[in-house]
């Protein structure tokens, strides 16, 4: 049956919600952004939610800045509407804790698309990251740590992610760097260990260094995408495929990511 969406936030990522809400057979009804050139249905949030046009809604997908994802999901919930929020889902144990596990909201990790659908336990793993952003990326919220959470959660909130859902969730922080920015660059890494696997990271922003995103498990060497941007592999409408099913990542499930990148970002 085809539902209506309503799409909260309409920055670089829109157009992947678009297209997939789009790819389902579903109903783009209405849009809002606070920026008024991008004409949105709504440029206040809360004025969406008490309109009767809102009313029609059945689902909503949340794609504003990281910091606003836990109110703004409460706030659709609250109006009795489903949920699908970007990553990361929060920026702090705490308030993904506080979120519902019935069914009613879940998080894009897209990545998850592209896990192995069976691997060996392996005895060491080299999980390597380096991205390309301009200014803007620096000058707006995703340079503000209080918004973003800084490139651990922004960043590298996917690919922990998918190191969990290979190794499991038993593991121990062997040594850490704290984030460093200077210059319009970041870099995190350090050492941890799943049992009986060495885990080694290196998470960075670094115009000087080609755009990197691979897991060397043992012998073998997973590329996991070498475009600009993840959003590129057009994963998204697996995701919504699986939301329309009543299937997805629910936060109990997103919070084991926010738990380690939170560990690794103290």
């Amino acid at each position: 049956m085809k539902q209506n969406w309503a799409v909260v936030g309409m920055g670089y990522i829109f157009p992947r919600h678009r297209d997939a809400i789009a790819h389902i057979g579903d109903n783009l009804l209405l849009t809002c952004d606070i920026n008024a050139t991008k004409q949105p249905d709504f440029i206040d949030f809360n004025e969406m939610l008490e309109s009767e046009r809102f009313e029609a809604v059945d689902n909503v997908a949340i794609c504003t800045p990281n910091y606003l994802h836990v109110p703004m999901v409460k706030a659709c919930l609250a109006k009795g509407k489903r949920v699908l929020c970007e990553k990361p889902l929060g920026i702090s144990v705490e308030e993904v804790e506080s979120l519902p596990n019935d069914g009613s909201v879940f998080c894009v990790l897209q990545l998850r698309k592209k896990l192995p659908k069976e691997i060996l336990i392996p005895d060491k793993v080299v999980m390597r990251m380096n991205f390309h952003r301009d200014d803007s990326y620096w000058s707006g919220w995703k340079g503000d740590i209080t918004k973003s959470g800084g490139v651990l959660f922004n960043l590298g909130i996917h690919y922990f992610d998918y190191l969990l859902n290979i190794l499991g969730d038993n593991y121990e922080i062997m040594w850490k760097t704290k984030v460093e920015n200077k210059n319009n660059t970041a870099r995190a890494e350090g050492n941890l260990t799943f049992g009986n696997t060495e885990v080694s990271y290196l998470l960075s922003i670094d115009k000087s260094l080609d755009i990197e995103r691979t897991f060397k498990i043992d012998d073998s060497t997973i590329n996991l995408s070498d475009k600009e941007n993840l959003s590129l592999e057009d994963l998204h409408k697996f995701v919504y495929e699986d939301f329309k099913n009543g299937k997805g990542i629910c936060p109990a499930d997103a919070m084991r990511s926010i738990k380690l990148v939170a560990e690794l970002k103290k």
